[in-house]
């Protein structure tokens, strides 16, 4: 799985392919691990997105909250791009191999946003995380 270094209050961008379901990011500041989890809805929508924090036993603070958004391929005739986006309170999860991405809050990110063809699809993910101290 990969692993990407993340900072908080900054945005890393991810060209995520649709077969990968699961990116790990680690913020060096406190040594926490987020785990991007995504999944397949159906019904037209192809992915579903969020962030969980890997952590033992309960949630004591700090508490994340992340901004994700996807960005989709330039429109033919201009550059414009359609975008998706959330903002989601992070859930905390001690097994988070067993985190099933339909029962948390997700990004959704519908297949004109995909860019690619194939088995080769990718979605181009922004991902922000801030912690919340207080």
């Amino acid at each position: 799985m990969p692993v990407h270094a993340v900072q908080y209050g900054k945005v890393l961008q991810l060209e995520m392919p649709v077969s990968e379901r699961r990116r790990l990011l680690f913020a060096e500041e406190d040594d926490r691990a987020f785990l991007v989890v995504g999944g397949s809805l159906g019904l037209g929508v192809l992915i579903a997105l969020s962030v969980v924090c890997i952590r033992a036993g309960a949630s004591p603070p700090p508490h994340y909250v992340t901004k994700v958004w996807a960005n989709g391929p330039p429109s033919a005739g201009n550059d414009r791009t359609d975008t998706v986006r959330t903002e989601i309170q992070v859930t905390s999860s001690k097994e988070p191999g067993t985190v099933a991405v339909e029962e948390l809050t997700f990004l959704t990110v519908p297949h004109k946003l995909l860019a690619g063809a194939g088995p080769s699809r990718r979605v181009s993910l922004h991902v922000r995380i801030d912690k919340i101290t207080s």
